[in-house]
């Protein structure tokens, strides 16, 4: 997250995709269409102008890496 301090990547973003990530990994591949919420978030960040593209592929990328914390600890 240090990272934010000189480029913003997108918090909104990350907390997103590692809830998705988490629930995914948790109750299975019925809940894959909740991953169309990631994308309504980055859309909306986007047209806010608040981040870029990259911004927001990076956020949620570092989000999803909770997802990688979530199995080792399962």
């Amino acid at each position: 997250m240090a990272v934010t301090v000189w480029w913003q990547i997108s918090v909104h973003n990350a907390v997103a995709g590692g809830t998705v990530m988490i629930l995914i990994l948790a109750y299975g591949q019925a809940l894959l269409p909740a991953a169309v919420l990631v994308l309504a978030i980055g859309w909306s960040r986007r047209v806010l102008k608040a981040h870029t593209v990259a911004q927001l592929i990076c956020g949620t990328a570092l989000g999803s890496t909770a997802a990688l914390a979530f199995t080792l600890l399962r």
